[in-house]
């Protein structure tokens, strides 16, 4: 089974169709969506578009593992196990992700932002993919949308064979079109909110294992939101950085992977179809 794993944070009227992307992929599956303590009123009208009879309840049951996350609503849509949990205070992305992890019940995970979505058949296709390569990890190209959900007309590609070396240059994985061992983010969560979390964890990944696999079609569509670390450019750098350092890298080898992150990373946003 594939557990998604969907950390959300004000996402409005986002999370309804980054949801119905997962549960229309036709493979077996559940889906943990983890509210990290919004301020807006999302998650009840989440749930509420699947469950119309839907009242929160007043008694809250918390984790035994995570004493500030508790059990919102838990139900089936079609023929797929659905459960929102909620954080009672913010946790950030990092946490809210790795608790998804800790309660799935999948051999695999998939990663999927509230305000991204997928293409039909994506899961299917990266399960054979890595029952067939033997790979860990698997990820997609992406194509890059505007906030109103139009086509940017950018697809960032991806290579079919992921190594570290490749790695340190420029992270070509995107958490979004991740499917990966549910043992492996066990072993490897993510960390350290002030730099890019999911990059570290790939690169502690790849230090351990020889290759990931990638899938060079654009089956995530990528929000690219106002507020989002891809829009700072400035932030992002610095978050790249602290990633580097994070992961061992000293600091003459991490200003030197910058230059090659800075210049691909130009590269990488003026590709075209």
């Amino acid at each position: 089974m594939i557990s998604v794993v969907v950390p959300s944070y004000n996402s409005g009227n986002y999370l309804i169709k980054a949801v119905d992307s997962a549960l229309i992929q036709g493979v077996d599956k559940e889906i943990i969506v983890i509210d990290d303590c919004s301020t807006d009123d999302s998650i009840y009208f989440f749930v509420e578009n699947y469950n119309k009879d839907f009242e929160p309840s007043e008694e809250r049951e918390y984790l035994e593992d995570y004493p500030n996350t508790y059990l919102y609503w838990k139900g089936t849509v079609g023929e797929t196990p659905v459960t929102v949990l909620k954080n009672s205070v913010n946790q950030g992305v990092a946490t809210t992700r790795n608790i998804g992890v800790n309660v799935a019940k999948g051999n695999y995970i998939a990663f999927l932002d509230s305000d991204d979505w997928w293409e039909q058949g994506k899961l299917l296709r990266q399960r054979r993919c890595m029952e067939k390569t033997g790979a860990v990890l698997c990820n997609t190209a992406r194509e890059l949308m505007e906030p109103d959900g139009d086509s940017a007309g950018n697809v960032i590609h991806t290579p079919k064979t992921i190594t570290l070396e490749h790695l340190k240059r420029t992270n070509c994985i995107n958490c979004s079109s991740v499917m990966v061992k549910r043992e492996v983010m066990l072993k490897y969560p993510m960390e350290h909110e002030d730099a890019h979390e999911d990059y570290l964890t790939w690169l502690r990944i790849l230090k351990d294992y020889d290759k990931v696999v990638g899938l060079d079609e654009p089956l995530l569509k990528y929000r690219l939101s106002k507020g989002g670390k891809s829009r700072n450019k400035l932030q992002a750098a610095k978050m790249t950085y602290k990633t580097y350092r994070y992961a061992g890298f000293g600091i003459f080898k991490s200003s030197f992977m910058m230059i090659a992150y800075t210049y691909n990373g130009l590269k990488k946003y003026k590709m075209k179809f």
